[in-house]
C-alpha cells in the first residue's frame, strides 16, 4: 500500500512488517532510499504524517483481510 505525494515529493508506504515509511524522491524522478525512514514524533509535520499512518493502515486491512481460522 502507498500513496505517492508528488507535490512534497515524496512517497509514503507499509512495509512487509506493517511499518510505514516515507522517501523522498531525487530530482531524476527516482526515490533516495538512502534516506527512507519511519513515521515517528521527530517528523517535520507530526500531525500529518499520523494522518497519513492512520489512512494507511485502514486501507491496509480493507484490502488484505486478516487470515481465518483453519
Amino acid at each position: 500500500m502507498a500513496l505517492l505525494a508528488e507535490p512534497r515529493s515524496r512517497v509514503w508506504f507499509l512495509d512487509q512488517h506493517d511499518t510505514v515509511r516515507h522517501v523522498p524522491a531525487m530530482s531524476n524522478g527516482t526515490w533516495d532510499w538512502a534516506y527512507a525512514a519511519t513515521i515517528d514524533t521527530r517528523s517535520d509535520h507530526p500531525h500529518t504524517s499520523r494522518a497519513i499512518d492512520n489512512l494507511l493502515r485502514r486501507a491496509g486491512h480493507l484490502f488484505i483481510p486478516p487470515p481465518t481460522a483453519p
